[in-house]
């Protein structure tokens, strides 16, 4: 049982790691958010941008707020800012400062689909 239960954690890691990787770490990050809202029932509606998306998982999870935000403005420059420029200093800066944060965002995302 143990040995099932390691090998379907290592599929669904290997998955999840591979599901966005021909996105940026910003991009990937953002959809992989959107993702696991919407499985805890958060989905994005069809007519909202990504801040007023922000803005109601932020009003729904305000001590995460901040992290939410950069990252929203961080992914709205890369997809729609000028020309593609170079992002390393960006992706550097959210791996560093937002991707801790973040991923307790998407912890209480999940929790929040078990306990439905």
């Amino acid at each position: 049982f143990f040995s099932l239960l390691v090998f379907l954690m290592a599929i669904a890691s290997y998955w999840w790691r591979n599901l966005y990787a021909e996105n940026s770490f910003i991009s990937a990050m953002f959809w992989r958010l959107c993702r696991i809202a919407a499985w805890a029932g958060l989905a994005p509606r069809s007519s909202q941008t990504p801040y007023e998306y922000s803005n109601m998982l932020s009003n729904q999870f305000p001590q995460q707020a901040p992290p939410l935000w950069r990252l929203t403005e961080l992914f709205v420059h890369e997809r729609w800012g000028p020309p593609r420029q170079k992002f390393s200093i960006l992706e550097d800066e959210t791996k560093q400062h937002l991707a801790s944060p973040l991923r307790g965002l998407l912890l209480r995302l999940l929790l929040r689909r078990v306990k439905k």
